[in-house]
């Protein structure tokens, strides 16, 4: 048995959505992996504020003191929409959008009023783009304006503390655990590069992002001498670079979770840009040249051919974009390196041409969990952050 979760929330900080997978790596000492997914969905966690006034309050004190351990039918917040119409009491369908929202056949949806006491849970039997087909009528008459969720099944994560703003005013923070699969369609990147997909959706900057390098280090430490020794068994460091994005409507949501689902954790690989100005071209490149002029940055001593410091995104003003790999460097003057990329671009670029010339990295996620700060609802803003690792995969 299962009961419904009808409090409204309180959407000033949003709704938090975590999705946590499982991956299992064996790494050796040259940093080739093998990386299992362990998990065939992940772990789904929902947390929001409610405010709870009055009757409300009392209603949900009660059925929490009964009901708190146990598992609830909770709405998928950040997909409400509003019925356009009136829809009867005794109707089998109801006309709604489903596309980018949680809806599931032989799952369930939540019709909400204006308090936690008018709602109704309906099962659904199969649903289009347009409208969801009921398995039982309903048993209610709904006015336009009222609230239609997808819904989950969930149980809490910890009882939820409730704070007394006055003797009628309480306010607690809920944090449910999805207890069933909630798969999504994993969708990889139309862009390929050498076979593997590049994600290139610029991430927000509007705060400061970071990077670093990870090595894998060997320690000698006999306690006695002025420094342990350390030996980078690999000979190679792996490039670590945060990303965060502003998602905007449901189809950018929705094709944010499909990549996320696509990399299923740790486990799957893509081509990751840095999105940083780092090279810069000092000299036009003709439509059939594989040598491009760039300003010199030791490149030719330091990292030549290296992994994840091989391969390049250039960007034009005009929205073109290439991919490609250098395969030679050298000095042409203290200001100047000259590279050797692997075709031409099949077109002139002129130095005022190139917007950004980014390092394109081979990578995976660092994490297993991915947060999801729903802001607004789908129609609105979402924020996620993500820690990508490099890999030293051949490619």
């Amino acid at each position: 048995r299962i009961t419904a979760f009808p409090w409204r929330i309180d959407w000033s900080d949003g709704v938090q959505e975590k999705l946590v997978w499982a991956t299992d790596i064996l790494q050796s000492e040259t940093l080739i992996e093998q990386r299992r997914a362990l998990r065939i969905a992940p772990r789904r966690m929902l947390s929001a504020d409610v405010l709870l006034h009055k009757r409300e309050r009392q209603s949900f004190d009660v059925t929490m003191f009964a009901w708190v351990g146990r598992v609830w039918a909770i709405p998928v917040w950040f997909d409400v929409q509003l019925l356009g119409s009136t829809l009867a009491a005794g109707a089998v369908t109801i006309p709604c959008d489903t596309l980018y929202r949680d809806f599931r056949a032989g799952g369930l949806a939540m019709l909400l009023g204006e308090t936690s006491f008018q709602y109704e849970t309906v099962e659904i039997l199969s649903f289009t783009n347009t409208q969801l087909t009921l398995k039982r009528p309903t048993l209610q008459t709904w006015t336009p304006g009222t609230r239609l969720y997808p819904v989950r099944t969930a149980q809490f994560e910890r009882g939820p503390k409730l704070t007394r703003l006055t003797d009628e005013l309480q306010k607690t923070r809920v944090e449910f655990a999805v207890v069933e699969p909630c798969d999504w369609p994993a969708v990889t990147p139309t862009t390929t590069y050498r076979g593997v997909p590049v994600y290139d959706l610029r991430p927000d900057e509007t705060d400061d992002l970071t990077s670093e390098f990870h090595q894998l280090l060997l320690t000698l430490d006999s306690g006695f001498g002025v420094a342990p020794l350390l030996t980078n068994t690999a000979d190679l460091s792996l490039p670590v670079q945060v990303h965060r994005w502003k998602l905007f409507g449901r189809a950018e949501r929705a094709a944010f979770r499909s990549f996320m689902y696509f990399l299923n954790g740790r486990q799957k690989r893509a081509w990751i840009p840095t999105h940083a100005d780092d090279l810069t071209l000092v000299a036009t490149v003709s439509n059939i040249s594989t040598i491009i002029d760039v300003a010199a940055i030791g490149y030719s001593r330091f990292a030549v051919t290296r992994k994840n410091r091989r391969d390049i995104r250039i960007q034009l003003f005009n929205g073109t974009v290439f991919y490609r790999r250098i395969i030679s460097a050298a000095e042409v003057s203290a200001d100047v390196e000259r590279l050797q990329i692997d075709s031409a671009l099949g077109v002139a670029v002129n130095p005022a041409d190139v917007f950004r010339i980014s390092w394109l990295n081979l990578m995976r996620a660092n994490s297993d969990t991915v947060e999801i700060n729903h802001i607004t609802d789908g129609d609105g803003v979402a924020s996620s952050e993500q820690v990508f690792i490099g890999v030293a995969d051949d490619v």
